[in-house]
């Protein structure tokens, strides 16, 4: 997980940003951004140099959390429209900046596959390396001042200080390493970002309704993980996709893979054949990133199940 702390900003004439300090509009409202240290996890890797402490501490970068001036929606939900003028309505909080850094991130991902580079994933190992070894880059802006401590404030509460948290330079359990600039985060993930492999496909000898199941042989260009994907078509049938379970090859390795039949998938295709009807299969082979998504194939190859 990646955790957004909340900030709010002072704009110029000219929308500019000027000015970000930690999220917390009391005594006004009891709402403020949030911090501290975990109670269930132990400091990760990547927060080595930046957290003294002994457990995982939050949030990682801020964005955006005051609903002044917020984000503007357009909603007709009744829930929206309860007490509104409109369907236009300004709505703010971390609820707001996570899913903003969220979006951002898809964002990102479109700039590194356009480059054929590979994807963020979990984005924390990168953006401390930025604040490591890329602190002047403009991607991450320090943010030094207020904090997220509504103690005083509290009602029910004794009116005292919780005790966390304040901002001050560098690392801090009330902004994280600081507000991030999306725009060259992109630009920097380029750099940073191994490229995408490359992988081939080839088929090896084969009786895929004797072993009930078709082969696949995978070769990446470097590290990658990798699977294949067939689509199977009966003269006269609905067409039905297997896939192999994904394969990690190590530099310029290869394996070959299973794309075994279901019992259904075999039972038709066993009927097909002793019907002779034709039975092909088109197969595909794909790099996949840590969540699935497919990051490069091959073009397809024709294979004709006949035993």
């Amino acid at each position: 997980m990646t955790a957004v702390g909340g900030t709010n900003v002072a704009l110029t004439a000219g929308n500019q940003l000027q000015l970000q300090t930690v999220w917390n509009d009391a005594p006004l409202d009891l709402s403020a951004g949030g911090g501290g240290l975990s109670a269930i996890f132990k400091r990760p890797a990547y927060q080595k140099g930046f957290n003294e402490h002994r457990d995982r501490a939050l949030p990682d970068i801020s964005l955006l959390g005051d609903v002044l001036p917020g984000y503007d929606i357009y909603c007709t939900a009744k829930e929206c429209l309860k007490g509104s003028p409109g369907p236009w309505i300004t709505v703010g909080g971390t609820s707001a900046a996570s899913p903003l850094f969220a979006g951002g991130l898809a964002l990102v991902d479109e700039v590194l596959r356009q480059h054929h580079r590979q994807n963020v994933g979990l984005v924390n190992s990168m953006l401390y390396e930025i604040g490591r070894k890329f602190s002047t880059s403009g991607v991450i802006s320090d943010v030094t001042s207020n904090n997220n401590d509504l103690g005083p404030f509290i009602p029910t509460g004794n009116q005292r200080p919780l005790g966390c948290c304040s901002a001050g330079r560098g690392y801090d359990l009330a902004s994280g390493l600081g507000s991030i600039d999306l725009s060259k985060l992109a630009l920097l993930a380029v750099g940073l970002q191994p490229a995408i492999a490359g992988v081939t496909l080839s088929l090896p000898p084969q009786a895929p309704i004797r072993r009930h199941r078709m082969l696949a042989r995978l070769t990446c260009s470097r590290r990658c993980i990798a699977t294949a994907v067939a689509t199977v078509s009966i003269a006269g049938a609905r067409p039905f996709v297997v896939k192999s379970k994904t394969a990690v090859l190590e530099g310029s390795g290869s394996k070959t893979v299973a794309l075994s039949f279901s019992r259904g998938q075999l039972q038709a295709v066993r009927r097909a054949a002793s019907a002779h009807a034709a039975i092909d299969a088109s197969i595909v082979g794909q790099v996949i990133d840590s969540g699935g998504n497919v990051e490069a194939a091959t073009g397809a190859q024709a294979l004709a199940i006949t035993s």
